[in-house]
């Protein structure tokens, strides 16, 4: 079965059940897109996007000298090819004191050092590297997700809105007011709670990516 990455709305409702908040009487909706969101961070540290950006060579001036400097949205680069009309034509190395021509990056700046061998006419940049997922705004907002992401930010954001219950009392009264609530202690609250913190610290170490 292919797995389809659900829409804000959706995992905003998921959230809710696994809070035991279906019908947002102690959470409301912002509350649980910021935990979300909160999670797409977190899992973006350990788990980013593996992406592969390609750049177009851009012309300086008349004689043909192209642009050095290009602002990218990769957030860590590990490879860079030149590709010309006809494919691939070769791989930059990075700038180091000994080889004053290849490629370095700093933020989301790439600055290109051999730019007398390429040609804004025939050549692209292609970067391999990695990218953050984004932020969910809208309700219609698909998550970047593979199956993996999205159960390790659910687990997450679940942890956040479970301390949020340990640490706010008149919160947990509010929650406490909901069907299958009512017997809750706050020992037993705790415990949810860290059931819910070791089950994302597993999951945030199996989903570590050591970055090539």
């Amino acid at each position: 079965m292919v797995y389809t990455p659900p829409a804000f709305s959706t995992l905003k409702t998921t959230l809710a059940r696994e809070l035991r908040d279906a019908a947002n009487g102690t959470f409301n909706v912002t509350e649980l897109g910021d935990f979300l969101n909160h999670g797409i961070v977190e899992v973006n540290r350990v788990y980013p996007l593996m992406d592969i950006e390609e750049v177009p060579i851009i012309d300086t001036d008349e004689d043909g000298n192209v642009d050095r400097v290009y602002t990218i949205t990769s957030r860590e680069v590990s490879r860079v090819e030149v590709w010309d009309t006809e494919g691939f034509s070769f791989a930059m190395v990075a700038i180091s004191e000994e080889a004053n021509s290849g490629w370095d990056l700093w933020g989301t700046t790439l600055t290109v050092a051999s730019w007398e061998a390429l040609d804004a006419d025939e050549h692209t940049l292609k970067l391999y590297g990695y990218q953050d997922r984004d932020l969910l705004v809208d309700d219609v907002d698909v998550a970047e997700f593979d199956a993996d992401a999205e159960m390790a930010v659910r687990t997450f954001a679940a942890t956040l809105g479970y301390q949020r219950l340990q640490n706010d009392r008149s919160l947990f009264q509010q929650w406490l007011a909901a069907p299958g609530n009512k017997d809750i202690s706050p020992t037993q609250l705790d415990g949810i709670a860290n059931t819910y913190l070791a089950h994302w610290n597993r999951q945030r170490n199996h989903l570590r990516t050591v970055r090539r």
